[in-house]
């Protein structure tokens, strides 16, 4: 599984990014999760996963899946710094740059990784809530010109997607609020 999650070992995307779904899939097993960020040391792999690639949508997931587990989260938290600061830019990242799909798993996450105090230190200093907000303060939805003559209407599938990214956003504001 980890062989095909390094694109540098295979040029196949579309092969890494089910190799990456499936390993979501598994997150919801505890002992193969906290297996992952153990020894094995998972974490750096996602790091290495391109960001600009259909594979980084899948890392999001997988993270996205990782912080649901508290005890999974504490083993995260005792990482080096370092590795703590690579994995919170490659998340800032997916929120800023990823596809839509990415940008609400990266969200989500962030909602559930500031509950712990050196991940949202980090978010901090990496200017996560200006990162949050940028991601949403362009959306069509939210823009009063919208409405305009000229300006594409939007369809009811990214009406759907514009406001799950909105609700995704402001649920982890009111999570972040809550905890500083």
């Amino acid at each position: 599984l980890m062989g095909y999650m390094n694109l540098r070992e295979t040029k196949d995307a579309r092969l890494s990014f089910e190799a990456l779904r499936f390993c979501s899939a598994l997150f919801c097993h505890k002992k193969f999760l906290l297996e992952w960020v153990g020894p094995s040391c998972g974490i750096q792999l996602f790091m290495e996963v391109p960001r600009p690639s259909i594979c980084s949508t899948g890392v999001a997931q997988c993270l996205y899946y990782m912080a649901n587990d508290d005890d999974t989260m504490e083993k995260v938290c005792l990482l080096p710094r370092a590795v703590l600061s690579n994995l919170t830019r490659y998340v800032l990242w997916l929120v800023e740059c990823s596809h839509d799909s990415g940008r609400q798993w990266a969200v989500m996450f962030c909602g559930l990784a500031c509950s712990f105090r050196v991940l949202l230190d980090l978010f901090d200093e990496q200017e996560g809530v200006r990162r949050l907000y940028n991601s949403i303060s362009t959306l069509q939805i939210l823009n009063p010109d919208s409405d305009q003559p000229g300006n594409p209407i939007l369809k009811d599938d990214q009406e759907y997607n514009q406001r799950l990214s909105v609700r995704h956003v402001m649920v982890t504001f009111r999570l972040y609020l809550t905890l500083i």
